[in-house]
């Protein structure tokens, strides 16, 4: 299996929060600064995932990343957006988003759980709207992780009224829905549960 990220972006602190995060571990980082280029590195080593910022994928974001997928036909591809920059509602969205900013932490965790196939501390909350309910939602959620996680986890607060492509993604048909990332079969929980998100280490006590 190979456990090699590949990275395809520009921006410099990017690049280097990867670096740093990647530092210690057992995963080798191979960056590339166009579409163009990582489409020949994972043609000629493979990937074990991949990571593109969205400013490289030029004006076509879908042909970009077909293209990568005709190269790395097994391998995650997950797209960055630029901060405070959402993906176009129109686009249809068969990869995995990872929100900005992008940290040391976020990215250690995402190969914990798509490389070494360890339990995922990354987390999606969907709700419809940005109002007083989601907000209170939101909190809750976010409180009920960090008891469970002690503080070791990422949650990205998602609306479907905005983002209806993201929910497609993950075939989301009511909110709240909760969904940890980097799980093969894709792992949901609908509702606002304390009980089973208390417990969520434990496969064997949560249904997912």
């Amino acid at each position: 299996m190979n456990r090699d990220l590949v990275l395809i972006a520009q921006d410099s602190e990017l690049i280097q929060t990867f670096e740093k995060a990647l530092t210690a571990a057992k995963t080798s980082l191979r960056s590339c600064g166009t579409i163009e280029q990582g489409i020949d590195e994972i043609g000629q080593h493979g990937a074990g995932v991949v990571v593109v910022a969205y400013a490289e994928c030029g004006d076509n974001l879908s042909s970009a990343l077909h293209a990568l997928r005709a190269v790395a036909r097994t391998a995650p591809i997950y797209v960055v957006p630029a901060q405070d920059h959402e993906i176009p509602s129109d686009v249809p969205i068969w990869f995995e988003v990872l929100a900005p900013p992008v940290r040391i932490e976020t990215v250690r965790w995402l190969v914990d759980a798509v490389i070494w196939e360890r339990p995922s501390r990354l987390f999606k909350l969907y709700l419809t709207g940005r109002g007083r309910y989601a907000q209170s939602c939101a909190h809750r959620v976010r409180t009920m992780l960090d008891s469970a996680m002690q503080g070791q986890f990422e949650l990205e607060v998602i609306d479907i009224l905005t983002q209806p492509n993201r929910a497609r993604f993950d075939e989301v048909r009511a909110t709240p829905t909760l969904v940890r990332m980097g799980s093969e079969p894709r792992q949901q929980l609908v509702g606002v549960d304390e009980a089973r998100i208390e417990r969520l280490w434990d496969p064997a006590e949560v249904r997912w």
